[in-house]
């Protein structure tokens, strides 16, 4: 109990599921003979009260609604579905401009790796000249990239 406390407080899920689980197989040898103890009474008391007639209103009632319900998770969980598909689906595209404009922009950086221009003011103006463009074109893919992603 104290190791769950303690992995409560310190909000460890492996720890709190650890102590769980110490707890549960701890209490499994008293529990499953408590519960064929509980079979036994319960058989026993179900034999002694004639139930038909409740379980006839019950198979007449829940069951029908149970089975609605059930139905009801099934349709939500199949429109999800559909719907996280959907998203992967269109999602696809976008990656697949994302990766080509990156690597578009990975090869326009690569020419920079490259040697310094000529020193003088004229080929570091021909540096800054050429960069401009690269510059104009990641400074358009980042935000769109930013969009797409979310």
């Amino acid at each position: 109990v104290d190791a769950l406390r303690e992995a409560i407080d310190t909000a460890d899920e492996d720890a709190f599921f650890a102590a769980v689980d110490h707890i549960v197989h701890m209490r499994e040898p008293r529990m499953l003979s408590e519960i064929r103890k509980l079979t036994g009474g319960l058989q026993k008391a179900l034999e002694r009260f004639s139930i038909e007639s409740r379980l006839a209103d019950f198979a007449e009632h829940e069951i029908p609604n149970a089975r609605a319900r059930l139905t009801h998770v099934i349709n939500m969980t199949d429109e999800a579905a559909h719907r996280t598909l959907d998203l992967v689906e269109r999602s696809g595209p976008l990656a697949d401009r994302v990766a080509r404009e990156a690597n578009a922009l990975l090869e326009a950086l690569s020419a920079y790796r490259e040697p310094p221009a000529p020193a003088g003011s004229e080929g570091v103006a021909r540096s800054i000249e050429a960069f401009a463009p690269l510059m104009r074109t990641v400074e358009a893919f980042l935000p769109a990239a930013r969009c797409d992603c979310e």
